[in-house]
Order: structure tokens, then sequence, then C-alpha cells
């Protein structure tokens, strides 16, 4: 169930979330090819920034709307930032994470770049969406249970 979230919780969500686009423009526009430098991962940087731009555009949209007249219409979209709640479809585990910018990565953590595969395929998903990760370990299903604090309190 989505819940809709107090206005200080969206204001500080809208401030977070226009902070990390103008983070991303920069990696966009000038950064993008030093996360990819090792020899053979040129294709990565031009596959991975139509991703970028779209959750840059699309996030400044929804920026927009956040807490409009209409409420909230985005408790359940994953943004950076913003823990999110993963089922594993093999085997039902869950586990949470955050995507976060490269340089603040931390696995262990839970803190998931936005430039890895599952960083990527998270952003902009909503709560029930089924994300399919093609990594170097295998295929990974999985299910977006819950997003925002929600998934951080579960």
């Amino acid at each position: 169930m989505v819940r809709a979230r107090p206005p200080s919780e969206i204001e500080h969500m809208r401030s977070r979330i226009a902070s990390r686009l103008r983070v991303l423009e920069e990696l966009l526009n000038t950064q993008m090819e030093e996360y990819f430098s090792s020899p053979g991962s040129e294709g990565l940087a031009y596959s991975v920034r139509p991703h970028l731009r779209r959750y840059v555009e699309v996030a400044g949209q929804l920026l927009e709307r956040m807490g409009g007249p209409d409420g909230d219409p985005v408790d359940d979209v994953v943004f950076m930032d913003v823990p999110v709640t993963l089922v594993d479809e093999t085997d039902g585990t869950e586990e949470v994470y955050t995507v976060v910018l490269p340089e603040e990565g931390d696995p262990a953590k839970g803190h998931i770049s936005c430039l890895s595969p599952l960083g990527l395929a998270l952003l902009l998903k909503r709560v029930n969406d089924r994300v399919v990760i093609d990594a170097p370990g295998g295929r990974f299903t999985y299910r977006i249970a819950a997003v925002g604090s929600l998934a951080a309190s579960e």
C-alpha cells in the first residue's frame, strides 16, 4: 500500500532530488568517460547515458508535480537516495537498497551506484514493477515491494 508523504518529507525530497539532478547533469556533461575509462568499456558510457538522461528528464517533471494540488503522485517511484525493498523472485528473500551517485556506492551498506546494472534498472520504477538484471553473476529477477521510508522501516 502506498501512503501519502507529509509536506515536510515532500519538501526534503524535492530539495534532495533537485540537488542530485544537478550533479547528474554535470556527470553526463563532463565526467561520464572517467567512470568508464577501463579498456573495452567505451560503449558502456554511451549505453548508460540515455538511461541517466531519461532519469534527469522524468525526475525533473515528477519533481514539479510533487506536493501539488493533486497530492503526491510519486510515492511509489524509485528515485536516487530513496530506499527500495526488492523481493528476489527466485527465493523470496528481501533486500533494501538505495541508488546513489557512483562515488557513494557501497554494496555492503546497500548503496548501489546509479551506473550499475541494478541502479540503472531501478530508477523511476514503481512498487510492484518487475526488474530483470543481466549482470556478470547471471540473471536476477526482482519485484519492487516498497519505496521510501516504508522500505527503510520494513
